[in-house]
């Protein structure tokens, strides 16, 4: 700390201060996202000042960081960011939560503020190209109440780019946020869709909670994914519509090789071709699997498995024509 003055007094206080952030909120995190256990972000200051009550300090940061209650999701911040520790005026830009209802007034704020940033996700979450997505978002606090920001986008992954244990998905919207340091009501959620492989048009639309707890997932997420199921599915290859029962089911889960996705599918068909001509109808299945590990061997692979189920002619019950079987195909990747 060195003073600037003239005969008039003193002019300028000019400071070097280390800033150590409240790790009950953030962790940093190193190159390769983990975070740096045990380790506090500290921060170097300089700034300057005529009176205590009344200075910021422009600051770049070291390290990316990751919100304590949201291990998977490292945050990059795009331009710096603001420590104000003025009493009379606020970081440009501030913009307070409405669910902030008794926030500083005033240019009362003083604290740690990031106006642009970006999050990633965790690697479960990616595109057939393996990068990583990620999204920007803006308004991010931390002080006397703790940590505040509310993130919400949208359009992060197509059914084209995203890839989910090898299955096309998307992410539609995804939103979390947090007030004093207190999650919103709504919890950290994303929407979007999923497609079966066998259909090449048709897709379940999913909602995901994440929760943080002592799960492997998302080094310490647990993911709770919840599939509207539709009625009817199209299967082009099979020249075919199925039709779906309500005890049709699909499970989405972490395992050892990443993430286990499967569909129990229970209905009948109907196939229509125009060349050759022929129609079929009343064909009743039960237990077709489709999925991407082979339940027949430990499911220790990844790869595509299709069991045929039990099939029935003429609604199923009493029929004396019926067949089941499996296939498996290694090496499958991409199909969407």
């Amino acid at each position: 700390t060195y003073v600037q003055w003239n005969k008039d007094g003193i002019q300028n206080i000019i400071a070097k201060a280390d800033l150590t952030l409240d790790t009950t909120a953030i962790v940093p995190v190193d190159s390769s996202d983990k975070r740096l256990a045990g380790t506090a972000d500290t921060i170097h200051l300089k700034f300057h000042f005529t009176d205590w009550n009344h200075w910021m300090a422009s600051i770049a940061p070291e390290h990316k960081f990751e919100i304590r209650s949201l291990p998977g999701f490292p945050i990059s911040i795009s331009g710096g960011f603001v420590y104000d520790h003025d009493i009379s005026h606020d970081p440009a830009g501030i913009q307070f939560p409405a669910e902030y209802t008794d926030h500083p007034q005033h240019g009362a704020f003083e604290g740690l503020y990031i106006k642009d940033l970006s999050m990633g996700l965790p690697p479960d979450f990616k595109k057939f190209s393996g990068a990583r997505p990620g999204f920007g978002f803006s308004n991010f606090m931390i002080n006397g109440d703790g940590l505040t920001t509310k993130i919400f986008a949208h359009d992060i992954l197509s059914l084209q780019t995203g890839d989910l244990g090898g299955w096309a998905f998307s992410i539609d919207t995804f939103q979390v946020g947090f007030i004093k340091s207190n999650p919103l009501s709504e919890g950290v959620k994303m929407v979007g869709k999923i497609k079966v492989p066998i259909s090449d048009s048709d897709a379940f639309v999913y909602t995901c909670s994440l929760n943080a707890g002592t799960s492997a997932e998302g080094g310490g997420l647990s993911y709770l994914f919840n599939l509207h199921m539709a009625d009817t599915i199209r299967v082009s290859l099979w020249k075919a519509r199925l039709a779906l029962d309500p005890n049709s089911n699909f499970t989405i889960k972490k395992d050892a090789l990443g993430m286990a996705i499967g569909t129990t599918l229970n209905g009948n068909i109907g196939i229509v071709s125009a060349s050759p001509k022929f129609s079929l109808s009343a064909l009743d299945f039960q237990g077709m699997y489709v999925g991407n590990r082979d339940t027949t061997g430990g499911g220790n692979k990844n790869q595509f498995h299709f069991s045929a189920g039990h099939w029935s002619l003429g609604g199923g019950s009493g029929s004396s024509k019926s067949n089941s079987g499996s296939a498996a195909f290694e090496d499958f990747d991409h199909i969407s």
